[in-house]
């Protein structure tokens, strides 16, 4: 497997997850368990209007992590048929500027919270990023 397509399979990874979350997210009914640990209640513990906010809140975050999912798909497919700087730059800066404050917030939850995800992705799509470079001849 030559170094481009393994950077392909990797950001197709990424986006694959990205996606994923973001459709898990979307449609969840509940707060999810490391928001129990974090908030110290039940999500029927919580007051109505504070229930409300906190799901539109993760499923606005689930439609955003779908989006960027999405595109990240269509990008890592140009990548693919034409291994182009401005895509590998453009995949590597909207992963980070995503990840970073995401890791941030996972660990001020706490460490149930999925923040190896989001450190994976940013490691993975810096690897990504070096295998797809291409060769000067």
């Amino acid at each position: 497997m030559n170094r481009l397509k393994l950077a392909c399979l990797i950001l197709y990874l990424l986006s694959g997850a990205l996606f994923v979350i973001g459709f898990i997210y979307s449609f969840t009914p509940k707060i999810l368990p490391y928001h129990v640990n974090f908030l110290g209640k039940t999500h029927e513990q919580l007051d109505p209007k504070i229930r409300d906010l906190l799901i539109q809140s993760l499923r606005a975050g689930g439609a955003f992590l779908f989006s960027i999912g999405t595109v990240l798909i269509l990008l890592t497919k140009k990548l693919s048929l034409e291994n182009n700087n401005w895509i590998r730059w453009t995949f590597l800066l909207m992963i980070w500027i995503f990840c970073w404050p995401i890791l941030r917030v996972t660990f001020t939850v706490g460490f149930d919270a999925p923040w190896y995800l989001f450190l994976a992705m940013i490691i993975l799509s810096l690897v990504a990023f070096i295998l797809s470079k291409q060769e000067k001849h």
